[in-house]
């Protein structure tokens, strides 16, 4: 006769070991979902075209539709992204900070561009 072992399953506690500051990425993603969610509401008071490439020469290269504002938000999506799940594999506390701060710094850095250019074509 075979007897079955139960074994009991820990709660995935191990994620939020691994990954320093977890809460902090959530209110990342919720920061840049929200920026994203903005500018589509405003997507109409917004003109047919806004500037968003600074680095090219003055003209049509530096402009964009509307829908190109949710572009630097989205990269810093992205950028969390990779963050954590790199920080998930390396074992330095010290590089899981500096990758958490970082993805810090591209939230921040991507809602301020967004919404400095929604106050300055927007009229708002």
């Amino acid at each position: 006769m075979v007897k079955v072992i139960k074994e009991k399953v820990p709660k995935n506690r191990n994620l939020v070991k691994k990954i320093p500051y977890i809460r902090y990425l959530i209110l990342f993603v919720f920061i840049n979902i929200l920026t994203i969610s903005t500018v589509l509401v405003l997507k109409n008071k917004i003109p047919p075209q806004v500037p968003l490439f600074y680095g090219y020469a003055r003209g049509d290269a530096q402009l964009t539709n509307p829908n190109g504002l949710i572009l630097p938000n989205a990269i810093s999506l992205i950028f969390i992204i990779l963050n954590s799940i790199i920080s998930y594999f390396i074992n330095s506390d010290y590089l899981k900070k500096v990758l958490i701060i970082s993805s810090f710094i591209a939230t921040l850095l991507a809602s301020i561009t967004v919404i400095k250019i929604i106050f300055l074509v927007g009229g708002l």
